[in-house]
């Protein structure tokens, strides 16, 4: 059993004591120190093999040079993922590059960050592991993508920590995180209650109705009631945007969520804040979303689902319209690979539409290239754009953005 002055002791087995006490070699001591200090500080009482890790903070525009050259030291020293391991995308890859000219060393240090991950075992690059590799009820991960962790544990029933980028590459390299915070059936209880009122109509509302539940619940757990989602999509858009701008890791959401059912026994819901949403708290987020002429439409964020691009697909098609504005796409691999070999890709890519997979254009510094507003569905994607890509941005759904994005 190791402690850290002033915290609750971990217990580790004795090949984790080997592991910690630098046996495995300085890589893996370094991993598992991290872990172990993180695991004090939680309250873990042990550590507890994980399932799949996934990575955040693959952007050169995130982690720069000084994260760049952690990366070199940590490969060079023998770094490798102990367990199935995926990424979120990054900001350019060999076949955007020639479109997103960010300059040759912001590109070059890009390309390096993705080889040495790949190097480490990295699956694939994506901010949607979950259509990667669908997460079981009640599997351990370690996953610190913020949508991508709403999921696990709201939907479908995985346990995960809203870990930092950082700590989960250590915990893929050791294929352990500690038992503590949402890992514990204790700490997956709601503490704040919305009824949604609203009746959201499209992604974008659906969004919007995330970004304040985020805004308002912080890193509490909400206990949603009163909302009804008509696919998948609009789950997705939800907890993406409520993740966005709240800390949580976990949202439970009554007729949806597999721990929402029977919470009442479990909880006294009736003793907790209670927030309504109605339709008027939806328009006061998006009015007055204007940004003079649009000079693109990003659709993707988090990476487009096949039921979204294949939507848009059809509209176009039974339109006949082409892009006459720049229309991106960012979508996973294993997507994308479904919808080439069916022919959706083409029918996009000859009308214009540009498709990339495992990057992300919200992390991309879009302004340097003269972008000044673009179109978006996504809520999520509109928290970032300002902050990250510095663009403004307007709301679109899909239907509007292919009535004036295309002619």
């Amino acid at each position: 059993m190791l402690s850290i002055s002033g915290y609750v002791p971990v217990y580790l087995t004795r090949d984790e004591e080997r592991i910690y006490n630098g046996e495995l070699g300085w890589v893996f001591e370094k991993a598992m120190r991290v872990v172990v200090k993180i695991g004090n500080i939680m309250g873990a009482d042990r550590l507890v093999p994980i399932d799949h890790a996934h990575i955040s903070g693959v952007g050169y525009a995130n982690i720069g040079e000084a994260g760049l050259s952690l990366l070199r030291d940590l490969y060079s020293g023998g770094a490798r993922f102990s367990v199935y391991t995926t990424a979120n995308p990054g900001s350019v890859d060999e076949y955007s590059a020639s479109y997103f000219s960010y300059g040759d060393r912001f590109i070059s240090g890009q390309k390096e960050i993705l080889e040495i991950f790949r190097g480490m075992g990295v699956r694939a690059f994506t901010c949607t592991p979950y259509y990667y590799r669908e997460p079981r009820a009640g599997e351990i991960l370690a996953w610190a993508e913020s949508n991508a962790v709403l999921m696990a544990n709201s939907i479908y029933g995985a346990r995960s920590n809203r870990e930092s980028g950082l700590l989960a590459l250590f915990e893929a390299i050791i294929g352990r995180t500690y038992r503590g915070g949402l890992i514990r059936s204790e700490n997956r209880v709601p503490q704040i209650v919305f009824r949604i009122e609203a009746r959201p109509r499209n992604i974008v509302e659906y969004g919007v109705a995330g970004l304040i539940v985020g805004e308002i619940s912080g890193d509490r757990i909400p206990y949603i009631d009163g909302i009804s989602f008509k696919r998948h999509e609009d789950i997705k858009a939800f907890l993406a945007a409520a993740g966005s701008s709240g800390g949580m890791g976990m949202i439970l959401i009554e007729g949806v969520s597999l721990e929402a059912r029977g919470i009442g026994g479990r909880i006294d819901i009736k003793s907790l804040e209670t927030i309504s949403i109605e339709d008027k708290d939806l328009r006061r987020v998006s009015e007055d979303l204007e940004c003079g002429d649009v000079d693109a439409a990003l659709i993707g964020c988090p990476h487009a689902s096949q039921e979204i691009v294949e939507e848009l697909a059809r509209m176009i098609s039974e339109r006949g319209v082409r892009a006459s504005k720049p229309v991106w796409i960012f979508t996973s691999p294993h997507v994308y690979e479904d919808l080439a070999r069916r022919g959706v890709v083409d029918t996009l890519t000859s009308k214009g539409v540009k498709i990339f997979t495992g990057i992300c254009g919200v992390i991309s510094p879009l302004n340097s290239l003269g972008y000044r507003c673009i179109a978006t569905p996504s809520a999520k994607a509109a928290f970032y754009l300002p902050k990250l890509a510095g663009v403004r941005f307007i709301y679109m759904d899909l239907p509007e953005i292919v009535e004036k994005m295309f002619k």
